[in-house]
């Protein structure tokens, strides 16, 4: 695809850290990927810009493809 029409979304989770986020300004608006530890699992926030999709891989092995707008998604452990 097109620069930044299909975005690659591959958090990789784990060490010591408990919290990381991340964004990056696109020709098509800002791509957000953030996610947090917590006692249930791991919260993962994602923020595609209009007119793009992306696909996301979780560190469980679970593939998604995301639209545009803003998605939560719980991963419980």
């Amino acid at each position: 695809n097109p620069g930044f029409k299909h975005i690659i979304l591959q958090p990789t989770i784990g060490g010591s850290l408990t919290y990381a986020r991340g964004s990056y300004e696109s020709i098509y608006g800002t791509i957000v990927s953030e996610w947090e530890k917590t006692a249930e699992g791991i919260i993962y926030h994602a923020v595609i810009p209009a007119n793009t999709t992306a696909t996301l891989y979780l560190p469980n092995g679970e593939t998604m493809e995301l639209e545009s707008g803003e998605h939560t998604i719980q991963i419980e452990q």
